[in-house]
């Protein structure tokens, strides 16, 4: 079983008017060691941005790396090529649901790559809450690129896996 930490950035989150600008997908192993990457920009000749997104991106940096980035097809189908390796892959992340929705509006033959499984880390992070009462876990101020926070949602598994395996290790005691 491997996993595939992934993280979209948006032009905006009208799915039906904003694009995807910039992917980053990173594969583990079941206990969140790194065995691959891919991450790139996304540059389109016409793009709407809505006014939040165009902001943000300008502060982190987006927007100038986009525009030397390849174009949607290529990444598509280099990303593409990337998942084929991995075949069924369990998609994680933080809110990556949304990323998933996007998958499929946008880059739909990608889903053939992926298992039907998706490891929301926003949602187990209310399961904590409900079930033991945890509500903070670390947090790390994102920047909204791509490679960050997958980083952070790997990092953020990692504490997960941790805290259930003390709890059961004191329960068992």
């Amino acid at each position: 079983m491997m996993f595939g930490f992934l993280d979209l950035e948006f032009s905006g989150l009208n799915i039906n008017k904003h694009e995807i600008i910039e992917i980053a997908c990173v594969v583990t192993d079941t206990g969140f060691s790194q065995k691959d990457i891919f991450s790139s920009c996304i540059y389109y000749p016409e793009l709407t941005f809505d006014e939040q997104a165009y902001s943000m991106h300008e502060k982190n940096g987006l927007l100038s790396d986009i525009s030397e980035a390849p174009e949607f097809d290529q990444v598509y189908d280099e990303f593409d090529k990337f998942l084929s390796k991995y075949p069924d892959l369990i998609l994680a992340g933080n809110s990556v649901g949304i990323d998933h929705k996007w998958i499929e509006a946008k880059m739909p033959k990608l889903l053939r790559h992926l298992n039907h499984r998706v490891v929301d880390l926003s949602s187990v992070k209310i399961i904590f809450d409900c079930a033991v009462g945890i509500k903070n876990f670390p947090s790390v101020s994102s920047q909204h690129r791509a490679v960050e926070d997958v980083r952070h949602s790997i990092a953020l598994a990692k504490n997960m896996t941790g805290m259930i395996g003390t709890m059961v290790a004191a329960k068992s005691m």
